[in-house]
């Protein structure tokens, strides 16, 4: 992970939650669907839904394997 996504998953000194990190997304989008966001910072704001769009799967990867291991038992 990059230090951009280690902002994202440790604010305040605390791990913000699968739902803060969405809200963050749905802030990064739209921006990115403003037509006055010069096309440089359209970059950045792409860079940041990738980064932000990485912790959820990985979220979500972990959860799959936990139901996956109580499916199991």
């Amino acid at each position: 992970m990059d230090i951009f996504t280690n902002y994202f998953i440790m604010e305040k000194g605390k791990k913000i939650t699968y739902a803060e990190v969405v809200k963050k997304l749905e802030l990064v989008l739209e921006k990115i669907e403003n037509p006055d966001l010069p096309l440089s910072e359209v970059e950045d704001e792409v860079k940041k839904a990738i980064d932000l769009i990485k912790i959820c799967k990985e979220e979500l990867n972990g959860y799959e394997k936990d139901f996956n291991k109580l499916v199991k038992e």
